[in-house]
């Protein structure tokens, strides 16, 4: 028997088998995650180099550069989380099986984390968070909340296809996935000022709408393995 709202067995030995038998693939599958988005960090950061250029000259002003350098230094605190990660889970992958709550609730930080360092990366937010305004970078700059949005979402849909931990455990990183975006766009002060609302509100609901089909795929498995 389950809950019906947490999903979460009635016998706590066997919401631990149950925990336990996802627990190595969760690790796994987040590895996997981590790898990807060490690629993709260098990626974005080589193409960043290429395109604004690497010295203060390059730059319209000197706030224009040190944004560009507090983005690197966020890039870089970036790929120093994910690495962290993947040591640690290569040199002591079997503590977080043998402690399956231990290693979902390390899983439910280390994601928001990714997300909030790499949402905060963006050249409009960058400057918003060092209180300088976006005409730093001169008048043609084109700023966008596309890649935020994005960026948030493809993490969260990576982590539900692909990571299994529970939906009762997954509705924290849900909301704080939309509180990202919330506080950057309404605290901060977003660049599509009137289409905000509008962006705030599809992304909620394409994040309940995948929050849901994550419990309807979890509620078959636990049948299953009851």
């Amino acid at each position: 028997d389950i809950y019906p709202c947490s999903l979460r067995f009635h016998s706590n030995g066997a919401e631990t088998g149950f925990l336990r038998m996802r627990g190595k693939l969760i690790i796994s599958n987040l590895r996997w995650l981590s790898m990807q988005s060490v690629v993709i960090a260098a990626f974005v950061a080589l193409t960043i180099a290429l395109s604004r250029g690497t010295s203060p000259s390059d730059f319209p002003t000197e706030e224009a550069w040190l944004v560009q350098k507090r983005i690197f230094a966020t890039i870089g605190w970036l790929v120093v989380l994910l690495l962290a990660f993947l040591a640690i889970t290569h040199f002591a992958p079997e503590f977080f099986v043998t402690k399956p709550r231990l290693g979902e609730a390390i899983g439910c930080m280390y994601i928001p984390m990714i997300m909030a360092l790499a949402v905060s990366t963006d050249r409009w937010y960058s400057t918003k968070l060092m209180s300088f305004s976006p005409s730093v970078h001169g008048e043609d700059e084109k700023f966008s909340d596309t890649r935020v949005l994005l960026t948030l979402d493809a993490t969260l849909s990576f982590v539900h296809l692909f990571v299994p931990i529970r939906w009762c455990a997954m509705v924290y990183v849900e909301l704080f996935t939309v509180l990202i975006y919330f506080v950057l766009a309404f605290g901060l002060g977003s660049y599509e000022d009137k289409l905000v609302f509008n962006n705030m509100v599809l992304f909620l609901g394409l994040t309940v709408s995948s929050a849901f089909g994550l419990r309807t795929v979890e509620r078959r498995d636990r049948e299953a393995f009851a």
